[in-house]
């Protein structure tokens, strides 16, 4: 399975906004129980992204999403419009360099004027 081409894409830095809803969200969590069976860990960068199909092949543009926590099975996103993708492939930086996961999207929530993604990792590309 090859690697999705994010050369020509130009990562965007998220706004104020964005920042700003991740650090809000992030905070109200930190005092919940979390139920979950995987810890997460509060994360905010952006990252480059894009739908794909069954076969892992873009049916999209690629899109810049944020960060806000991610886990060793998942990450959750945050968004300017709804994702309908069943399938992402998400590009993360690592100290190795960068690597490519295929994302199942298991939500997308309206939050304020943005949209909460989450999703599970599925495979490393």
């Amino acid at each position: 399975m090859s690697r999705i081409d994010f050369s020509e894409f130009h990562l965007g830095s998220p706004s104020d906004a964005v920042a700003s809803l991740v650090a809000k969200l992030v905070s109200e969590e930190s005092g919940e129980a979390d139920r979950r069976a995987h810890v997460r860990h509060p994360l905010m960068m952006a990252i480059a992204t894009v739908a794909v199909d069954d076969d892992v092949q873009p049916v999209a543009e690629p899109v810049t999403m944020i960060t806000r926590d991610i886990s060793s099975h998942g990450i959750g996103l945050i968004h300017t419009q709804p994702v309908d993708a069943k399938w992402i492939v998400i590009e993360l930086p690592l100290q190795t360099g960068t690597e490519q996961f295929v994302m199942e999207v298991v939500r997308c929530h309206p939050v304020d004027r943005f949209y909460d993604v989450g999703g599970r990792f599925i495979r490393r590309l």
